[in-house]
Formats: C-alpha cells, sequence, structure tokens
C-alpha cells in the first residue's frame, strides 16, 4: 500500500498551474511566468517529500485505556503521540476501533512541535459485553506545507473485555456511602431481630425475654439465668433475571437484559457492603446460573464473571422451573429481586400463580421496565389524523402497563416500574428501603 497521499492543497497547486497556462495561450511572452510557477511546484513537492521521508520513525504512539471496560458507559481512550523529529508535523489520527463500535468516521487531529509529546483521549461506549479487538493506529503526517501525506501504520494491536458496568457500581457505592456519612447521627438503627446463634448466659434482669430463660443453667446457679443470641444482621439478596426472549428489547443501544445485569452488579455490590449476602438465579425454559447467597466482599468477583457470560435467550419463561429451582436452592426467607418485562397482560397471567408461591415464602420485588419513550410520545401535541391514531394506540399502552401494575399489587406482589437508565440506581433504593422496613 503506498504510504503517499495527495491533499486538496497538491490539487490546488497544480490547477492553478493549468490555469497560468490556459492563460498564456492568449499572451505568448506569460509562458515563462506559467514554467517558472510549475518549477517551483515540482521544488516544493521535492521539499514535502525530503521533509516527510527523512526519519524512517518520526512518530512513536501508545494507546492506554482500561482492559475491563463498562457496559453502556462512556470509557475514556488515550492516545500519547511523539515527534522525534526536530520539525513541527501536523498529524492526522485514525485509530482501528472494535468492529462492534461500527464507527467510520473517526479521525482526530494534531499539530506537534519539534520534540514535542501530546495525549489525546476519546471516549468509547459499548453496548454488547465481550472481547473487544483494537487494531493499528494509522498516523497520516503532513508538513507546514501541507502538499503531500505519509501514512505510518504505527501497530498496537490490543483487546479489552467489556463487563457489566462496573464504573455504575462504583458510582452508585460512593453515593450510597457518601449519603450515609452525611446523614450519621441522625439515622434509625434497624436490626433483624435475634438469630438462633447462641452467644453466651446472663443473669436475668428486668425486660429480658422469659422465653429465653435456661432452666438448667437456673438450677444450678439458683438465680435466673437466660441466653443471648447473636443479633441478626445477614439477609439473603438474590437478583432473578428472567433471560427470555422478551428481555431482548433495546433502549439507547443496549438491551434490557443487559440493563438487568448492570443493576445485579451494582445491587450486589452494596448488599455485600452492607454485610448481606447476595446470590443470582437466571432462568427461562430451563435454570442457568445458580450462585447461592455468600457474604464475603470476593464473592463479587463470582458474580461479575457469571455475568459476562450469561446471554438472553429466545424462548418463553417457564416460572414453574423457577420455583422447583428456588425451592431446591434457597432454605430461608429471603428477599427477591426479580428482574423481568411483562409485555402483556396474558404473560403476567401466566406467571401469576407462581409469584404468588414465590411471594408465600420470601419477600418479592418484581421489577419490570418502564417505557420512556412512550411515554414521551403520549406528551406530544396531536395535530392530525396520523397523530391522533398514534396517541390513542400510545394510550392503550400505558394502559395496558397500568393494569399489569395493579394486578400485581393486588396479589401482594410488591412491583416497581422503572426506567432502563434509572434501573440501577432506582433498585438500589428499593433494597436499602426494604431493608430498613426490615420486610
Amino acid at each position: 500500500m503506498t504510504p503517499i497521499f495527495l491533499t486538496t492543497r497538491f490539487y490546488a497547486l497544480f490547477v492553478t498551474a493549468a490555469l497560468l497556462y490556459v492563460v498564456a495561450f492568449g499572451d505568448a511572452n506569460f509562458f515563462i511566468w506559467a514554467d517558472m510557477f510549475l518549477f517551483l511546484c515540482f521544488g516544493l513537492i521535492l521539499f514535502d517529500v525530503a521533509y516527510l521521508f527523512r526519519f524512517k520513525q518520526p512518530i512513536e504512539a501508545q494507546r492506554k485505556f482500561s482492559r475491563l471496560l463498562s457496559l453502556g458507559d462512556e470509557n475514556v481512550v488515550t492516545l500519547q503521540i511523539i515527534n522525534k523529529k526536530s520539525q513541527p508535523m501536523k498529524l492526522d489520527i485514525i485509530d482501528e476501533l472494535p468492529t462492534q463500535l461500527q464507527v467510520r468516521d473517526f479521525l482526530l487531529k494534531l499539530k506537534l512541535n519539534a520534540n514535542e509529546s501530546k495525549e489525546l483521549t476519546y471516549n468509547i461506549r459499548p453496548t454488547t459485553r465481550g472481547e473487544y479487538i483494537f487494531g493499528a493506529l494509522n498516523v497520516f503526517l503532513a508538513s507546514p506545507l501541507g502538499f503531500l501525506q505519509r501514512r505510518m501504520i504505527i501497530e498496537l494491536k490490543s483487546k479489552a473485555m467489556t463487563f457489566p458496568s462496573i464504573i455504575q457500581m462504583q458510582q452508585h457505592r460512593l453515593r450510597v456511602f457518601r449519603r450515609q456519612n452525611r446523614d450519621a447521627g441522625s439515622r434509625k438503627m434497624f436490626r433483624l431481630g435475634s438469630s438462633y446463634e447462641f452467644e453466651q448466659i446472663k443473669p436475668y434482669v428486668a425486660g429480658d425475654n422469659f422465653r429465653d430463660i435456661n432452666w438448667k443453667a437456673s438450677s444450678r446457679t439458683n438465680e435466673l439465668q437466660v441466653n443471648m443470641f447473636e443479633d441478626e444482621r445477614a439477609q439473603s439478596v438474590y437478583c432473578i433475571i428472567d433471560k427470555s426472549g422478551t428481555m431482548r428489547a433495546t433502549f439507547n443501544g443496549i438491551s434490557l437484559f443487559d440493563y438487568a445485569l448492570n443493576a445485579t452488579l451494582a445491587v450486589s455490590n452494596i448488599v455485600l457492603l452492607k454485610d448481606d449476602k447476595a446470590g443470582l438465579i437466571t432462568f427461562s425454559a430451563n435454570l442457568g446460573t445458580t450462585l447461592a447467597a455468600r457474604g464475603q466482599t470476593t464473592y463479587l468477583r463470582n458474580i461479575l464473571l457469571a455475568l459476562y457470560k450469561e446471554k438472553p435467550g429466545e424462548e418463553a419463561s417457564d416460572y414453574n422451573v423457577l420455583f422447583r429451582g428456588l425451592q431446591r436452592i434457597i432454605r430461608t426467607r429471603s428477599l427477591l429481586l426479580f428482574f423481568t418485562n411483562f409485555q402483556t397482560e396474558n404473560m403476567l397471567e401466566r406467571a401469576l400463580p407462581v409469584l404468588r408461591n414465590i411471594n408465600k415464602h420470601h419477600v418479592l420485588l418484581v421489577i419490570c421496565f418502564k417505557d420512556t419513550e412512550i411515554e414521551a410520545l403520549s406528551k406530544q401535541l396531536v395535530t392530525d389524523t396520523k397523530g391522533i391514531f398514534l396517541n390513542t394506540m400510545v394510550q392503550k399502552h400505558l394502559n395496558k402497563q397500568q393494569r399489569i401494575e395493579e394486578k400485581l399489587r393486588l396479589s401482594g406482589i410488591k412491583c416497581a416500574f422503572i426506567a432502563p437508565e434509572d434501573l440501577s440506581a432506582q433498585t438500589i433504593n428499593a433494597y436499602l428501603s426494604l431493608k430498613a422496613r426490615q420486610l
């Protein structure tokens, strides 16, 4: 591939020379000036070639970025460009971005003085999980004259892995604990109550629960003794993700399934930092990933890797499979955060008997997606027949969503309809609210 490219200045220069020869046809004495200008043009081009090709490698470059990209977030990529020449250079830079981004108009412009180094930054927003491969860096060098460009290909091939949003997880963690510190001294303290983890025996005092009296110990000491139990702090919190075909719908280029993964990672991090136990269950026609609830903060890595490997399916969800899986996996009453997308009332009717059963044994919160694009359409001013028809369909959809919410609430099931972009924050708020109410 040729390393030399002609610029618009090159064409303008020789078009000017051609016009001078056209003018010279009317005046023969003008040929000498046209010839002199043409020789000048060739001289400038030769100077440009010598300027650009004097050094074999006049430019060095490095690409810096996190090897763990966050899904749906703006991830920063930094290019460090070094001019090794003792003359200034103008650069056009084209980075070979991962194919998943589908960016075809990437171009950065830069001017470097002699022996100068600069850093350029740009953002990428991955919308799918997986491996992202960056290719070579294409640098087009030009002299201050700018008639020619020399193309340099700097091999900087590297790869990164796109995981559920680690950036959002960290942001929500800082937000939650900053708010906690701000409210310090004025918070109410809630406890789950006493567990059956024995701590010690102590003498009975007024106000102790008489049911905790240890009669054997009391008979040996001739005074009443009571059993003391450790306060129960850890609650099991499971994120259950429906990975059926309904979760493949996209919003802002990201599937609802991936929004659920981002929210699961963010809320699991908060759960573990709040000394609770975090677990994960996915299902569709069959049970998918099952991670039993654990309380170690290092367990978040297991959850992150499991979420990275998950893929939405095509088939409909089998809620009986979910119920049998819950009976086998979860032994104690737990908080279940269930991410799903009920598109029709018939889908809800099929799931409702199982959800009622689950709600009897656990604290169930059904989290559905609110269609903000439809809501925005409902607020538009109607001016024609087409608008009236569209508005009627929008209202029909909103009424359907409202009926689904009402059916869930009338069945005694807690539910929340949340916009996809607010899913992580609102899910964390819902968890903290339920934890504070000790449900």
